[in-house]
């Protein structure tokens, strides 16, 4: 089985959104906004 993944928007960039997108049989995206990838680096 093939996963194809792309990536848009850097995630160690917190000023703006990350996509990311994957997909075999179904396609998914998952999209991680600014201030959550801000709340995570606090972590």
């Amino acid at each position: 089985m093939k996963i194809y993944i792309d990536q848009s928007g850097k995630v160690e960039d917190s000023a703006k959104p990350t996509a990311i997108a994957f997909t075999n049989d179904k396609s998914y995206v998952i999209k991680v906004n600014a201030k959550t990838k801000r709340q995570i680096q606090e972590i």
